[in-house]
């Protein structure tokens, strides 16, 4: 039997649900008094990943929101075989709608993907008190959950952490809320 999730803004989702976009408040990084995030729309890092050995894709970038310095840091963990020959493996962060590029596209990894990320000094108070935040999986017009084992926001210190989220292809992921 299909949930009702309309009922509650409190509903429990699962790893794996998919929604409509439109039920789904996206969270934006910040912007200066200007309304800029950057003097780059995205910036991206490639590097290339071998089949038979593990590796890790660090990615990071800093940028000045007037008074306070935005932070996004990001990992990608592939275990030995999780890509079936040696690909390049390019990482885009667009600054503007905090949206996370991961490519080629490759239709399955072999073994999921572990993704890692810590942003600090968000804007988060768009995220209402007692929001579960999601990182969400887009598909044209839906988005699927991405299980995870912690995603964790700090309204107070603007941070945001996501632990471990097990991504089973290259695609587009953002950080979300439900409405």
């Amino acid at each position: 039997m299909e949930k009702d999730r309309s009922q509650s803004r409190m509903a429990i989702l699962q790893a794996g649900d998919i929604l409509p976009l439109s039920n789904v408040t996206f969270i934006p990084l910040p912007v200066n008094s200007l309304g800029r995030t950057a003097a780059k729309t995205v910036v991206s890092h490639t590097v290339t990943v071998a089949k038979e050995h593990e590796a890790d894709v660090p990615f990071g970038y800093n940028y000045w929101a007037d008074t306070k310095i935005v932070t996004v840091r990001m990992n990608l963990h592939f275990e030995a075989g999780s890509v079936s020959e040696a690909t390049e493996v390019c990482v885009a962060l667009d600054l503007h709608s905090f949206i996370v590029s991961i490519s080629p596209d490759i239709d399955h990894f072999r073994h999921d993907v572990r993704f890692n990320v810590q942003a600090g000094n968000l804007d988060l108070s768009l995220v209402p008190d007692g929001a579960a935040v999601y990182l969400f999986h887009l598909i044209g017009s839906q988005c699927e959950i991405v299980p995870a084992d912690a995603l964790r926001i700090d309204k107070a210190a603007g941070t945001l952490t996501l632990v471990n989220a097990r991504l089973s292809h290259f695609s587009i992921y953002a950080f979300g809320f439900t409405k």
